[in-house]
């Protein structure tokens, strides 16, 4: 008896519309990928080419007017735009997760900022580590502190700051109530008394501008902080959304996939060439290297095609065979 060959399911492709889309964009922003790389900063004309190719809003439902992009198209799209600049793949990739983040803790409240992005193009940039001091006032909080690595901060339209308040979050049922939680506030980059320090001064990723960013004294209302409530790492952020948006939130799909995009310069650049002619990791020998930030050690360059991978962000330490890992000036 012969036993039947299972039919293996057919492979998803990603889909062509927007990797087209992305191809078409990644030349404008290659070109400029050297001026990002110099200037410390992302051109506004890359944000542009984004937007009008639909790249800002792959992780927003098309019932919100986003692209709603599933795994093998984000993984698609982030490798080509990674290869033309990693900065602002960077800056792309946090963005996205941001919209999926927004729509997750505020719900029918995050609308208008989702459609000042599917509008308007704007970019949305956070920091992650809650920071600052923030205390509750009538209607909301007021927050004061720095927060660091705000990637895309000089270019972004909104941002969050991850910040921790006293007290148990308003929903808590428990026998023992936490001290502090977690709340994510959304502010304007115009918000009077917010203010954006220049401290990247990284050898990679330099366009990224993960700048620290500075309350003093802002108010901010309760609706525009909302508690966090992450899920599980095996969860998703959109239980009820569509099936192509539920990728679990431990996923991190453009970091790996901007990082495959980077090869591309080295495979169609000359063998003999010392440094190809746009390099946005900005893998210099060290000697060329710009003086850096005083609070992170200075990655060794010890070869062109190491570089941008020793020197991916601060505090960055990892070491193996062959690397020599972080050392200070």
């Amino acid at each position: 008896m012969v036993a039947k060959k299972e039919r293996l399911p057919p492979m998803i492709e990603p889909r062509e519309d927007l990797v087209s889309a992305a191809k078409q964009a990644a030349v404008g922003i290659k070109e400029r990928a050297p001026e990002t790389d110099r200037q410390r900063r992302l051109p506004v004309e890359n944000i542009q080419d984004l937007h009008e190719a639909g790249l800002l809003t792959l992780a927003i439902p098309k019932e919100f007017g986003g692209t709603e992009a599933d795994l093998v198209t984000q993984n698609a799209v982030y490798e080509l735009i990674g290869g033309a600049c990693a900065s602002t793949a960077w800056v792309m990739g946090n963005h996205s997760v941001l919209c999926t983040r927004a729509m997750g803790m505020m719900g029918e409240a995050s609308h208008p900022l989702i459609q000042d992005v599917v509008q308007n193009g704007a970019l949305i940039s956070h920091a992650a580590i809650p920071v600052g001091k923030t205390e509750p006032a009538p209607g909301g909080f007021v927050a004061s502190g720095r927060w660091p690595f705000v990637s895309g901060s000089n270019i972004s339209t909104w941002i969050f700051l991850s910040t921790m308040v006293q007290g148990p979050p308003p929903d808590w049922n428990g026998s023992e109530p936490p001290k502090e939680h977690n709340r994510w506030m959304l502010l304007p980059t115009a918000q009077p008394g917010l203010t954006i320090e220049d401290t990247w001064l990284a050898m990679s990723v330099r366009g990224s501008m993960s700048n620290d960013v500075l309350l003093d004294q802002v108010f901010v209302a309760e609706d525009m902080a909302p508690v966090s409530n992450r899920p599980a790492p095996h969860d998703v952020w959109l239980p009820n959304g569509p099936a192509a948006l539920k990728v679990p939130t431990k996923a991190r799909v453009w970091m790996s996939s901007m990082m495959r995009g980077w090869p591309r310069l080295l495979w169609t650049r000359p063998s003999n060439s010392a440094r190809p002619a746009a390099w946005p990791l900005a893998a210099t020998p060290r000697a060329e290297c710009p003086a850096t930030s005083s609070r992170w050690p200075t990655p060794r360059c010890s070869s062109s095609r190491e570089g941008p991978f020793v020197a991916r962000g601060p505090g960055h330490r990892r070491q193996g065979p062959g690397r020599p890992g972080i050392r200070s000036q």
